[in-house]
């Protein structure tokens, strides 16, 4: 019992219960914050975790603990509803949808440092693709593929069809309302300067 209670009141319990509490934190924002997977991703990014994050005994060759959590991510085969740009829309409503499928990437990001040590807060999020959009329109019906870059919550990929097609710019829907959000502002602002005119305003 007085082992027992030396050991409950180790420092080093202590330690441990916050590196398995900021693990667990690590893996719920990974689960979350990190590019979305879809099942086969899951297999395929489990798969590539190798014994710097899952140690195994060297003698027995069993797993000792649990897996840290990883820094990066392997995109492959996934699909996505996208919206494809047009500087005629007036709102994000009016943007063509898009298939999107991006066939091989990498996803990373890093742990935030908080007091010196690191948190469960996700920063410099980007990560890169090859990507196929489909669009169809009243010129062309056909597949597209070209680079697609993620920095944070948004994406966008520039993509081109085969045998003269043309390059379309593709957006997630987060990168579309965030960019018509703000072109609202814009108008909203120039129509008020035309409403009140512009002496009125430089007056103020």
């Amino acid at each position: 019992m007085a082992r027992l209670a030396g050991y409950l009141q180790s420092p080093s319990l202590a330690d441990q219960y916050a590196d398995a509490k900021l693990a667990l934190a690590q893996w719920e924002a990974y689960r979350t914050k990190a590019h979305h997977q879809y099942i086969w991703e899951v297999w395929v990014n489990g798969l590539a975790m190798g014994k710097d994050l899952c140690p195994v005994d060297a003698g027995t060759g069993m797993k000792m603990g649990f897996c840290k959590v990883p820094q990066s991510q392997w995109i492959l085969l996934h699909p996505d509803a996208a919206l494809r740009f047009s500087n005629s829309a007036t709102k994000s409503s009016e943007l063509k949808p898009a298939l999107l499928v991006e066939i091989l990437g990498r996803y990373s990001w890093n742990w935030k440092a908080v007091n010196g040590s690191p948190s469960a807060e996700m920063e410099s999020r980007m990560g890169y693709s090859l990507a196929a959009t489909y669009t169809s329109t009243n010129n062309e019906k056909a597949w597209g593929f070209g680079p697609m870059v993620h920095l944070g919550d948004y994406s966008f990929a520039l993509t081109k069809a085969r045998g003269g097609g043309r390059w379309s710019v593709v957006v997630n829907i987060p990168l579309a309302d965030k960019v018509f959000a703000r072109k609202q502002e814009y108008v909203d602002a120039l129509q008020k300067v035309k409403k009140e005119g512009l002496a009125d305003l430089l007056i103020k």
